[in-house]
C-alpha cells in the first residue's frame, strides 16, 4: 500500500526558509525503530575521533605509539585497502589515501582541540583534522500529495522518449551514498548491485575487496555490511535511479534496470564526511561509474573527503550532488565542489523551488519537490528537497554513459548540462543553472556522436560520425578542442560553454577557422548535414610534439540555415588520446 510519508530528517542546518513557504513544516514521524538520540545539525564536530593523514615515510605503528599517551583507544585505516588492490593504484598512491587513519579516543574529549593541535605540530603527521556531521538534504511536503510522477514525463524530464532509445544501465554501477535501502522491497530489489563472488552471512571477504559479506555495498558508518534504511531517505533515492520498470508495481525508475550500490553513511543519529569518502573511495575500487550524493554541509569538507573525491575523479566517477535546502546563494558540500555537478530543485511548473539552494555554482536543476517514489515497508511516498533533484540527474547518467560508453564523465556531464531544457534568464543563470534536465534530450546528445577510434596511434586518422544529429539540410559545425576543456571555440563572451544562445551570424561562420588555431589543420568542420541528418568526417591524426599525449575533443551543433541567429541542438562532447 502506498503511503504519504514525512521526514523526520529535518534539521536546523537543512530548514529552508518560512517567509513565503507554501507549507509549514510537518512534525516529524516518529523513527522506525526506537533510538536513545535525536540527530543533530549537520557541521558539528564529532568528538570522539580525529582524522590524520600520516606523512610519507612513516608507519601506523609509530602513529600508535605518539597516541597512545593522549587516551586514544584505537587506531584504524579510513580506506580498507583491499587485498586485491586498488582500481588505481597510481592515484591512490599519489593521492595518499591509504595513510590516512581515523584516532579514536573511546568517547567525546573536551580536550579535541588541542589535540588537533598536537598531533599536527608531529612529524608523522601530514594532516590532523576533524570529522562532522552531515545530513541527507530533503525537506517534507504537503501530507495530502498523492500525485503521479510528473516529473519523468514529456514536458518535463521526458523519461518516456530516452526510453525509445534506451531503458537501462546494467552494464554501468551508481553507487548510492545515502541512508540505505530496504533490500527486500519488492520494486528495487531486482536492480541491487550484487556484488560478484561475495557470499552473505558466511562472515568471509570472499572477493579480496576487504570487506566482509558485503552483497550489496557497505554501510561506513557502523562498520558492517548492513545497508537498510531506516530513517528512511535512501530508499526513495534509490527509487528515483531505478525502480523496476515495466513490472506492473508501483512507480517507474529512470532506469528499468540498472546496478544500485549501496555507500551506507548514515546511522542514527548522524552521518559523518569520513563516511562520505569512505563511501566514494569503495565505489571507485568496486567498479562504480557514478554516484548520487543527496546530503551535504554547509561548510567545506575536511581533506580525507576532498583526497577521495579526487580519486573518484582521477578514475573517470561522474559524481552528482544535492545543491542543498537552504534557499539561498550560500555554497553547500560537496556540490559546491567543481568535481561535483551540483542539482537545485525545480517544482512542477518548471519554477525553482522555494527551498533549493541557487547560485552561479550550481550546474543545473531537475524536478524536486513533491516527488513520488518508493518508501520503506514495500511502499511509496511524495518528498521534496534538493535530495529528490540529484537523483534524477544521476539517473539520467546512467542511461547517458550507456547509449555511449566512448563518453568519459566530464563528456557525460556536457552532455547532462547543455541538452538541458532553458529555464529563466536565456542562458546559464544563478536560478537553473544550464537548465532543468531533460533526459531525452540527453540521450540524443550523448547518441550523436562516436569516433573510430578512442586512442589513435600515430601516424593515423580518426573518423568522426554524426549518427543523428538533426533534420536533413541543417548546417553542421563540428568544433575540436584540446584536453581540459570543453571543445571548440569559446562559443560566447558571457559563458565559454553555453552554445545554445550565443548569436551566430555569418560573419562568425567564416572567422571561426581564423579564430581558432585548431580548425586550420582539421578541415571539413563545417557543412550542410545530408538527407538523412548525417554526416561522416575523417580527420587526420596530426603529428608533432605539440600534440604527443594530447586528447582531441569533439562535439558539433546545428543550425537552421534560415536562422543562423539560434542553435538548434548541441551534441555531447567525444574524446581519444593521441599517442
Amino acid at each position: 500500500m502506498s503511503i504519504v510519508a514525512g521526514s523526520s530528517l529535518l534539521l536546523a542546518a537543512l530548514l529552508p526558509p518560512q517567509a513565503g513557504a507554501p507549507h509549514a513544516p510537518l512534525a516529524p514521524p516518529a523513527p522506525l525503530a526506537p533510538h536513545a538520540a535525536e540527530p543533530t545539525a549537520a557541521g558539528q564536530t564529532v568528538r570522539d575521533r580525529l582524522l590524520v593523514k600520516l606523512a610519507r615515510g612513516h608507519a601506523v605503528a609509530e602513529l600508535r605509539e605518539a597516541v597512545a599517551p593522549l587516551g586514544a583507544t584505537r587506531v584504524k585505516a579510513v580506506f580498507t585497502r583491499p587485498p586485491r588492490g586498488r582500481k588505481d593504484e597510481a592515484s591512490a598512491n599519489a593521492l595518499g589515501i591509504d595513510r590516512w587513519q581515523r584516532v579514536e579516543f573511546g568517547g567525546p574529549r573536551a580536550d579535541l582541540a588541542a589535540l588537533r593541535e598536537r598531533l599536527a605540530a608531529s612529524p608523522l603527521v601530514e594532516v590532523a583534522e576533524f570529522d562532522r556531521t552531515v545530513l541527507p538534504a530533503v525537506v517534507p511536503n504537503d501530507p495530502d500529495y498523492v500525485g503521479s510522477q510528473w516529473d519523468l514525463q514529456p514536458g518535463k524530464c521526458d523519461a518516456e522518449t530516452a526510453w525509445n532509445t534506451v531503458t537501462g544501465s546494467s552494464a554501468r554501477i551508481v553507487c548510492v551514498i545515502d541512508t540505505g535501502v530496504e533490500v527486500t522491497h519488492p520494486d528495487i530489489v531486482a536492480n541491487l548491485w550484487v556484488n560478484p563472488g561475495e557470499i552473505a552471512g558466511n562472515g568471509i571477504d570472499d572477493e579480496g575487496n576487504g570487506f566482509v559479506d558485503d552483497l550489496h555495498g557497505y554501510n561506513f558508518e557502523s562498520d558492517n555490511a548492513d545497508v537498510g534504511d531506516s530513517w528512511p531517505h535512501g530508499m526513495h533515492v534509490n527509487g528515483t535511479i531505478g525502480a523496476d520498470t515495466d513490472n506492473a508495481t508501483q512507480v517507474a525508475g529512470i532506469n528499468w534496470d540498472c546496478q544500485l550500490m549501496q555507500g551506507k553513511i548514515f546511522q542514527w543519529p548522524n552521518g559523518t564526511w569520513e563516511a562520505g569518502a569512505a563511501a566514494t573511495v569503495y565505489a571507485v575500487d568496486n567498479g562504480a561509474s557514478i554516484t548520487n550524493n543527496s546530503w551535504g554541509d554547509t561548510v567545506a569538507g575536511p581533506q580525507v573527503f576532498v583526497d577521495a573525491m579526487d580519486y573518484a575523479e582521477a578514475n573517470d566517477v561522474l559524481q552528482v550532488a544535492a545543491a542543498g535546502n537552504q534557499g539561498d546563494t550560500n555554497p553547500f558540500w560537496p556540490a559546491y565542489y567543481d568535481e561535483f555537478l551540483s542539482v537545485a530543485s525545480t517544482n512542477s511548473g518548471d519554477g525553482r523551488s522555494w527551498f533549493s539552494t541557487y547560485g552561479d555554482w550550481i550546474d543545473m536543476s531537475a524536478p524536486g519537490e513533491g516527488i513520488w517514489n518508493l518508501w520503506v515497508g514495500g511502499g511509496a511516498a511524495s518528498l521534496s528537497g534538493t535530495s529528490m533533484a540529484s537523483p534524477h540527474v544521476a539517473g539520467a547518467a546512467a542511461l547517458v554513459r550507456t547509449v555511449n560508453p566512448q563518453l568519459s564523465a566530464h563528456e557525460a556531464r556536457l552532455a547532462l548540462r547543455l541538452a538541458s531544457d532553458d529555464l529563466g534568464t536565456p542562458g546559464y543563470d544563478n536560478d537553473y543553472g544550464f537548465g532543468r534536465l531533460d533526459i531525452a534530450q540527453a540521450v540524443a546528445a550523448a547518441r550523436a556522436i562516436t569516433l573510430s577510434k578512442q586512442d589513435a596511434a600515430r601516424p593515423d586518422s580518426i573518423t568522426v560520425t554524426l549518427d543523428a544529429p538533426s533534420e536533413a539540410g541543417m548546417y553542421h559545425v563540428l568544433l575540436a578542442g584540446m584536453a581540459g576543456s570543453d571543445p571548440g571555440i569559446p562559443l560566447s563572451e558571457y559563458d565559454p560553454t553555453d552554445a545554445r544562445t550565443f548569436p551566430l551570424n555569418d560573419d562568425l561562420l567564416l572567422n571561426l577557422i581564423a579564430a581558432d588555431p585548431f580548425f586550420p589543420l582539421l578541415p571539413n568542420w563545417f557543412d550542410l548535414l545530408d538527407n538523412n541528418g548525417q554526416a561522416t568526417r575523417t580527420f587526420t591524426v596530426l603529428k608533432g610534439k605539440f600534440f604527443k599525449d594530447e586528447r582531441l575533443s569533439f562535439c558539433f551543433f546545428t543550425l537552421d540555415p534560415a536562422d543562423l541567429s539560434k542553435v538548434r541542438f548541441v551534441s555531447a562532447a567525444v574524446s581519444c588520446e593521441v599517442h
